[in-house]
């Protein structure tokens, strides 16, 4: 074969496996830099310290999944999100997500509902613009 032949695949073997090996290590450390100056999205070292001595699993449900949210709404389903992969991080996978959307529980939604209420869920009502005009949820 030819020599620049040779290198090329050379080359392209070796770009795939530093690929592979980048995307393995990412999706087994959780890294994230804070830019912002009052430190937003910086965990305290106390939190890490909670999360990373938890003894027991702690599952979450988020009660925040539609697919006609509001602007707003996907935008803190999105840094909610991030934050429980940033707490599921420290705690070494002790802590687990679901989002749910209450409006697609069929059976004994009403149930569900107050069941939330009586934990100190407290329902809003969002108002959101369609083609149609605005529509409660």
């Amino acid at each position: 074969m030819n020599y620049y032949l040779k290198k090329s695949i050379y080359t392209l073997i070796l770009s795939l496996l530093v690929v592979i090996v980048i995307n393995i290590i990412s999706n087994n450390v959780f890294l994230r830099w804070d830019l912002t100056a009052e430190k937003r999205y910086t965990l305290t070292p106390a939190t890490k310290k909670l999360l990373s001595n938890l003894k027991q699993n702690v599952e979450v449900e988020v009660y925040l999944e539609g697919k006609d949210l509001p602007a707003g709404m996907k935008r803190l389903k999105k840094e909610t999100r991030e934050l429980l992969q940033e707490f599921r991080s420290y705690s070494n996978g002790k802590i687990t997500y679901k989002f749910i959307d209450v409006n697609a529980i069929k059976k004994d939604k009403e149930k569900k509902i107050e069941a939330l209420v009586q934990k100190g869920v407290k329902p809003i009502n969002l108002e959101v613009n369609t083609n149609s005009g605005f529509v409660e949820n």
